[in-house]
């Protein structure tokens, strides 16, 4: 249940991420918005940032892919599409055991069966976003990997059809978070885009990035997908 019934009971949020999370300053954001009166467990599906353990991770032909850094740095990525059972295994393992499931990846992931309530964030934004479009929008996405632009355009597409706009109002660009740089460039390639709002798909992305953001787009308006679930998960506890 998503609320217990004892309110001196901490409620208890699982964070689940395909890496493994460097301590709980990952997530001390997230605790300045949610408060002390929820207890947070970090869950990981990769357990190191090695070869190894990415091994049975690795994309195969087709896959839609995530970013993934090793802990030498380096950045590689893995398959969404194996990583789906592992997460869905994970779900059904923590029934019963936390009110809540925050998935902490911004990935292209299909709609993912869960038994107990879970946030699944690319859906949750897109929907959000798509209940926002206008009919001149020129819609900017930006994804930390070059390789997800491809299935992340594809997925958009289906919104943007939705509410009757073209193709050619969508514009998804890249740019890793660990990057500023990357971070500059991709934002003055959709300021030049015209874009009316940029919204990022990734996690990594925090104030910090939107500020960087928002100065290379002349301040138009930057969505963070971090920022949009730490605050619904606020009204859910």
């Amino acid at each position: 249940m998503l609320f217990r019934s004892v309110k001196t009971l901490k409620k208890r949020l699982a964070i689940l991420a395909a890496p493994p999370f460097k301590g709980p300053e990952e997530v001390s954001d997230f605790r300045t918005v949610w408060g002390n009166d929820v207890e947070i467990i970090l869950s990981s599906i990769i357990p190191e940032r090695t070869e190894k353990a990415i091994k049975p991770f690795l994309p195969g032909s087709g896959d839609r892919v995530l970013m993934f850094v090793l802990e030498d740095g380096t950045h590689t990525t893995i398959s969404i599409d194996k990583l789906v059972p592992a997460i869905e295994k994970r779900l059904q393992e923590m029934q019963d055991k936390v009110d809540l499931v925050f998935l902490a990846c911004g990935g292209d992931f299909p709609k993912l069966n869960s038994p107990i309530p879970f946030i699944q964030p690319n859906i949750i934004l897109r929907n959000m976003i798509s209940g926002m479009l206008f009919p001149h929008a020129r819609v900017g996405v930006i994804t930390p990997d070059q390789q997800q632009v491809w299935h992340v355009r594809n997925s958009w597409l289906n919104y943007i059809a939705a509410r009757g706009m073209s193709e050619d109002q969508l514009h998804v660009d890249w740019a890793p978070p660990s990057r500023e740089i990357d971070i500059k460039e991709c934002a003055k390639r959709l300021e030049e885009k015209k874009v009316d709002f940029v919204v990022v798909e990734c996690l990594g992305y925090k104030d910090q990035h939107k500020k960087i953001l928002k100065q290379e787009l002349n301040d138009k308006p930057v969505i963070l997908i971090r920022t949009v679930m730490a605050n619904l998960i606020k009204e859910l506890l």
